[in-house]
C-alpha cells in the first residue's frame, strides 16, 4: 500500500450528523446504469446499496481511489458498499472506509475475503 496521507474518515464524520434510518437516508437521484457521476453531481453506488455519505466524502477526498471507483462495475461498487455497511461498530466502519480507500487508491477492485453481498442474492431470489 502507498499509505494514504489525506484526511481520515473520522475527520469527515466529526462534522456529520449520525446516519439516519434507511428510510430517511438521502438517495442519489439521477443515477443511470453504469454512470459513475450522477446528474446531481454525486458518485454512483451499487446495484442494491446506495453510496453512504461517509464513503462518498472519503472517495471525494482521494482522487486516486475515486478514479478506481469510477472504473468499477455497479456490482463491484455494491460489494465495497455492502462490506462497509455490514460493520457492526462505528470504529470498524471507519477502518473499513480508510482501508477500502487505500486499496482502491492502489487499484484493488474488490474487498478481500468478502463472500459477496447477501442482499443482492435475496433481492434476486424474491424477483425470480
Amino acid at each position: 500500500m502507498t499509505g494514504w496521507t489525506g484526511p481520515t474518515v473520522a475527520a469527515f464524520l466529526h462534522d456529520l450528523d449520525p446516519l439516519p434510518d434507511d428510510d430517511e437516508r438521502p438517495t442519489l437521484e439521477g443515477r443511470l446504469g453504469d454512470e459513475v457521476m450522477t446528474r446531481n453531481g454525486g458518485i454512483a453506488g451499487g446495484v442494491v446499496h446506495d453510496l453512504p455519505i461517509d464513503l462518498e466524502a472519503a472517495l471525494k477526498s482521494n482522487p486516486q481511489a475515486l478514479t478506481t471507483w469510477a472504473d468499477l462495475t455497479p456490482i463491484a461498487r455494491n460489494e465495497w458498499i455492502c462490506w462497509i455497511e455490514t460493520a457492526k461498530k462505528s470504529e470498524t466502519r471507519i477502518k473499513r472506509i480508510n482501508w477500502g480507500c487505500e486499496n482502491l487508491q492502489d487499484g484493488k477492485r474488490r474487498p478481500c475475503c468478502w463472500p459477496g453481498c447477501p442482499h443482492r442474492e435475496r433481492i434476486k431470489a424474491a424477483a425470480g
